[in-house]
C-alpha cells in the first residue's frame, strides 16, 4: 500500500523515529498510526510509552473557580490561528463560557448553546464572534467538578502561562489546604499522567504494555525467573510514568519525592479522587 508524506510525518513527530524506520512501520501495520508505533517500541527503535497526540487546532483552555473553592471547570475553544486567540474578544468569549459552565453545569454541549450569556445565549454569542473577528471557532470541549466540604474535599485548579494547558483536581484529606490542591494540578498540568493510580491502569492497556516489554530484543533468550523480574521492573517505571501517585513530584528539586509521597507528608490519609487536564489540540 502506498504511505502519504503526511503521515510519515506524524509518526516521525509522535514517535521521534527515523523516516525510513516510519515508513517501514506503517507498511507493516496497514497504515495505522497507533500500531506502528507499538511496531516501533517492539523493535526496540521507540521507548515512550506516551503519546503526544499533537494536533493543529489554535485556541485557549478557560478556567473558572467558585468563590468557596469548592467548584472549578474547564473550557477548551478552538479558533483557526494564534493571532485570533490572542484577541480581547477572543480570550473574554472563552472566560465567559467558563463562567457559564461553572454557574449551571451543562451536560452536554447543545445544552451549553443554549446558555444564556451576556443577554444572548451562548450559541448566539459565538456566532457574532465568528463573524466579527473572521474565523471558524468551535467550543470543543468543557468540563465541571465538584467538591463536597464537609468531606474534606477540595479542588485544585491551574491554568498555565498562555492559556493553552489547564487542569483540575480533586482531593480529600482534613489537611490539604488549596496550596497543597494547586500544586498537585500544577503538576497534572505540567506531566500530564494518564491514570491516578495503578489500580486504574485498564487491563488490555497493562497486556500490551506486557507484550511490548516480552517483544524487546535485549530480553531474548533470558531465564524466565530473571525475564519476570526484569518484566516488573519496566511495568514500574511505566506506572511511575503514567499514573500520578508514582510520578516524581514536578516541585521536588531533588527528585526523589513523588506525588504520592508529598500528599501523604500533609496529610497520611490525603488521596486524589478526580483529575481532568485539557490541551488545545490534545486528544480528547
Amino acid at each position: 500500500m502506498e504511505i502519504s508524506a503526511e503521515k510519515v510525518k506524524e509518526l516521525r513527530e509522535r514517535s521521534g523515529a527515523g523516516i525510513m524506520d516510519c515508513k517501514k512501520a506503517l507498511h507493516e501495520t496497514g497504515g495505522d498510526l497507533q500500531e506502528a508505533i507499538d511496531y516501533l517500541r517492539k523493535q526496540g527503535i521507540v521507548k515512550a510509552s506516551k503519546k503526544t497526540g499533537r494536533s493543529a487546532e489554535e485556541g485557549l483552555v478557560g478556567l473558572s473557580v467558585s468563590p468557596d473553592g469548592s467548584e472549578a471547570s474547564l473550557v477548551e475553544v478552538n479558533c483557526e490561528t494564534d493571532f485570533v486567540a490572542r484577541t480581547d474578544q477572543f480570550q473574554h468569549f472563552v472566560k465567559e463560557v467558563s463562567n457559564v459552565v461553572l454557574k449551571n453545569g451543562p451536560a452536554d454541549l447543545n445544552l451549553l448553546l443554549s446558555e444564556k450569556m451576556n443577554q444572548e445565549s451562548v450559541e448566539e454569542d459565538l456566532k457574532a464572534l465568528i463573524a466579527r473577528l473572521g474565523e471558524n471557532m468551535v467550543i470543543r470541549r468543557f468540563v465541571k467538578i465538584s467538591a463536597h466540604l464537609k468531606d474534606q474535599e477540595r479542588v485544585g485548579a491551574y491554568l498555565h502561562a498562555g492559556s493553552k494547558i489547564g487542569s483540575l483536581v480533586r482531593v480529600r484529606g482534613d489537611k490539604v489546604t488549596e496550596e497543597v490542591c494547586r500544586n498537585i494540578s500544577m503538576h497534572v498540568a505540567a506531566m500530564h499522567p494518564a491514570y491516578i493510580h495503578r489500580e486504574m491502569v485498564p487491563l488490555s492497556v497493562i497486556d500490551k504494555e506486557r507484550e511490548i516489554i516480552n517483544s524487546s530484543p535485549e530480553l531474548t533468550g533470558k531465564p524466565p525467573a530473571v525475564l519476570e523480574k526484569i518484566v516488573n521492573g519496566k511495568l514500574s517505571r511505566y506506572y511511575s510514568d503514567v499514573c500520578l501517585i508514582e510520578q516524581p513530584y514536578v516541585k521536588d528539586t531533588s527528585g526523589k519525592k513523588t506525588v504520592g509521597q508529598y500528599l501523604k507528608e500533609i496529610d497520611p490519609k490525603a488521596e486524589v479522587l478526580e483529575m481532568v487536564r485539557f490541551q488545545v489540540g490534545g486528544p480528547l
